[in-house]
């Protein structure tokens, strides 16, 4: 997912301010008609939920209904469990939330500047009632990213400026399996795997090897992959066509003593993502000497099926091994399943093959075995 930014605080502390600086800078701004047929919770699900293809930065949201609400009406109309299962949805879409603040008197001072402090009812008692709402509802929390900014003491560009600077530290290095952890070049698991995938279609169906190699092609086009194909045109066991396709010879695959050093090195949680079944990625992960440096494989049986170009996979890892996308870094010898990832905040690495799009390619390797600790270690001095 793309960046999803909240900007809150109370009236006067230049949220509109860093809004526009932030539309500037590429990000869109959300605005949504009011629907009497929707709940708050209802509402704020759907904006979360919602891809929108870009950057996007929202001037107030949910969170001022928990503030605004009891001052108010002497309520909130979302509960405590509403709030914190929204906090955790704008997490898990890479989201954060900015508290902007400021002395109360410096607030009170810009609003009546505006004109507005007499129309809104605001004295300086009612705005440090109302910051100190804020920072007790979300000082403690743990479900997403918060910073709170004193906008008195810092200009706006040099808001902007260190929020883009800040990165979150890295939690978790996902991998690929095929063509990345072990390069190309030096077996012939690819070969097999073709071979397979094509021998299995051409028994199936009684065609010839020609023919069933085109069809599982065509299917990895279309679909993302060959066995989703197989599975919606002719209703295909995925489980069978996945485990006769992975059984190869793996006596190819030899240990890099470099490489287990690197992967040693690294203290961050290390996961396989693969289209591949978790079986085939474990024998050939201890023929290489290195299963030990994966706390988890996530095969595609672990997905229903769904391909890496796809979301299941990547929701998962995230799920079970970081806190969001943005903690993470993929390593991908394809281009379109680094695309995903870096849809989810992830930093990307394309490995051991050039590929024409590198759109959402952050770092190139030829060789993952020799230049793994390097990359690691460029990403986390950004870091800092």
């Amino acid at each position: 997912m793309n960046d999803f930014i909240i900007l809150e605080g109370c009236d006067g502390v230049g949220k509109t301010t860093l809004a526009n600086l932030l539309i500037h800078k590429g990000y869109e701004s959300l605005h949504f008609n009011y629907d009497p047929n929707l709940s708050i919770k209802e509402k704020y699900s759907r904006i979360l939920s919602k891809d929108y293809g870009a950057n996007v930065v929202l001037d107030r949201s949910f969170v001022s209904e928990m503030v605004y609400g009891p001052l108010r009406r002497g309520y909130s109309r979302l509960s405590d469990q509403d709030f914190s299962e929204l906090l955790q949805m704008l997490n898990k879409r890479n989201g954060r939330i900015i508290l902007l603040d400021a002395d109360p008197q410096t607030i009170f001072n810009r609003i009546q500047s505006r004109g507005d402090a007499e129309d809104k009812g605001m004295d300086i008692n009612q705005i440090t009632a109302i910051r100190n709402l804020y920072k007790q509802l979300l000082s403690p929390r743990q479900e997403c990213k918060i910073d709170i900014i004193r906008n008195d003491r810092e200009l706006p560009k040099n808001i902007l400026q260190r929020l883009q600077l800040a990165e979150p530290p890295l939690q978790c290095l996902i991998f690929d399996f095929d063509e990345t952890i072990y390069h190309p070049e030096a077996t012939t698991l690819p070969q097999q795997l073709v071979y397979r995938m094509s021998t299995f279609i051409k028994e199936r169906f009684g065609l010839s090897y020609k023919e069933a190699r085109q069809l599982s092609r065509r299917y990895r086009i279309e679909y993302g992959s060959t066995v989703v194909g197989l599975q919606k045109c002719h209703n295909i066991d995925p489980k069978e066509f996945v485990d006769y396709s992975y059984n190869l010879d793996l006596s190819e695959l030899k240990k890099d003593k470099n490489f287990k050093n690197q992967l040693q090195a690294i203290p961050e949680k290390k996961v396989i993502l693969t289209n591949a079944n978790e079986i085939y990625v474990e024998k050939a992960l201890y023929m290489m000497g290195i299963r030990d440096e994966f706390s988890d494989i996530i095969g595609i049986n672990r997905t229903n099926f769904v391909p890496k170009s796809q979301s299941a996979g990547y929701e998962l890892a995230i799920d079970e091994h970081a806190d969001s996308g943005r903690n993470c870094v993929m390593f991908d010898d394809q281009s379109a399943n680094l695309k995903t990832a870096k849809n989810y905040g992830m930093k990307t690495v394309l490995c051991n093959k050039t590929e024409t799009d590198m759109s959402s390619v952050d770092h190139f390797t030829p060789d993952l075995h020799k230049d793994l600790y390097k990359i690691i270690s460029s990403i986390k001095g950004k870091e800092k």
